[in-house]
């Protein structure tokens, strides 16, 4: 839901990460939201709007989410012996209800209405607590068996 924070998580990334980068929409430069290095620190992309955060285990904090924020959400990952995965993600981001008296003030809601899926992943869970999404996304499905 607008306004919320989601977490997508990759469970079992793979322990043997060399560097990953997530893109808002396909995997390319301009659409790079930021990248982890081997040092562990994460640089930002041209795409990055400062709500963005990256963590050692490939999941990607998005702040704060705006209406735009709605889209494809890309992950590549490169192993130390070079092996490089994709997983894409489909983010939906649900608009906050408005109260009546016109003044745009947001109700807030017992459950956060966002939704999120993997393209072409047989399995991909939501769970939602404390209004914060977090999606986990197999890690056979991106980055190789978990070790």
């Amino acid at each position: 839901m607008e306004g919320q924070d989601v977490t997508l998580t990759v469970p079992g990334y793979p322990k043997d990460l060399l560097v990953y980068a997530w893109y808002r929409g396909p995997a390319s430069e301009p659409n790079r939201l930021l990248s982890q290095l081997p040092s562990g620190n994460w640089i930002a992309g041209p795409a990055h709007t400062g709500r963005e955060v990256g963590f050692p285990s490939c999941s990607l904090l998005v702040q704060k989410l705006n209406l735009t924020d709605a889209g494809r959400y890309t992950l590549k990952t490169v192993t130390l012996q070079g092996k490089t995965e994709t997983l894409e993600v489909e983010l939906q981001v649900a608009q906050k209800e408005r109260e009546e008296n016109g003044k745009g003030a947001a109700s807030e809601p017992d459950t956060a209405e966002l939704a999120a899926f993997a393209v072409g992943l047989q399995a991909a869970r939501l769970f939602l607590p404390h209004k914060t999404g977090i999606m986990t996304v197999p890690a056979s499905s991106c980055c190789g068996e978990p070790r």
